[in-house]
């Protein structure tokens, strides 16, 4: 099995990240990048990596700016700085895309990560950025018609993934976990479901400690597929 981290990395997080996985799909900026290569050297690993690129110009997502197509020679001193750090080895590009009602709607965004790769080869001729990992569940296959080299699937697989607080799906509370959840070794968990429960649980019971240092730690919320008829 190769793990690989798909999500957000927040700084604090990175020895975790560069210890335990063997593959990034989104490095986006120098300072973590600068965070990896030093983890990864005490651990004696190097990391492939992608570099994250913002495509569709949105405040909410990460990576380097690159919806201006006329501001893409800004990026090359400090995607130069990145490249240079001996301990990981930048293999290609990454983003995600607006979300849009069809799977055609990304095709554009798609297509300008595509001539930023052919962009930076030219800048870089002795790195390769043969990876494209572009694509989820709902615009995977135009993704790949695009040149996609990676795709993310996964509601596709396993269905939705949903928090219950007592049998009750809640929407707002995942949505909140997802975004703040502490990552946790692959290797501690035997399913994707007790994987999800127990960072749940952890990251949970830290705000109800912090809101509350008295309480005890809620263990009533659970992961399931969103088909699932069971809870724990």
């Amino acid at each position: 099995v190769e793990w690989h981290m798909i999500g957000h990395v927040q700084s604090r997080k990175a020895q975790l990240v560069a210890e335990n996985f063997n593959f990034l799909h989104s490095l986006d900026s120098l300072k973590l990048a600068k965070r990896l290569d030093r983890f990864c050297g005490e651990a004696g690993r190097k990391l492939p990596a992608l570099l994250e690129f913002n495509v569709g110009g949105e405040d909410s997502k990460s990576g380097w700016s690159a919806h201006d197509e006329t501001l893409w020679p800004a990026l090359v001193d400090e995607l130069a700085a990145v490249i240079a750090l001996s301990n990981l080895q930048v293999r290609g590009l990454m983003t995600m895309p607006p979300i849009g009602e069809t799977a055609e709607f990304s095709r554009p965004f798609f297509q300008r990560l595509k001539r930023l790769q052919a962009y930076l080869a030219s800048q870089f001729p002795g790195v390769d950025f043969a990876e494209l990992s572009m694509g989820t569940s709902g615009d995977y296959e135009v993704a790949v018609q695009e040149g996609a080299t990676l795709v993310r699937v996964g509601t596709a697989i396993v269905g939705a993934m949903v928090v219950f607080t007592q049998g009750v799906p809640d929407k707002k509370l995942y949505r909140k976990f997802n975004i703040e959840s502490v990552v946790g070794a692959p290797d501690d968990f035997a399913s994707m479901e007790e994987m999800l429960t127990r960072r749940f649980r952890r990251w949970r019971g830290a705000q109800q400690t912090e809101a509350d240092p008295g309480a005890k730690p809620d263990a009533s919320f659970s992961f399931l597929p969103d088909a699932g008829k069971s809870h724990m």
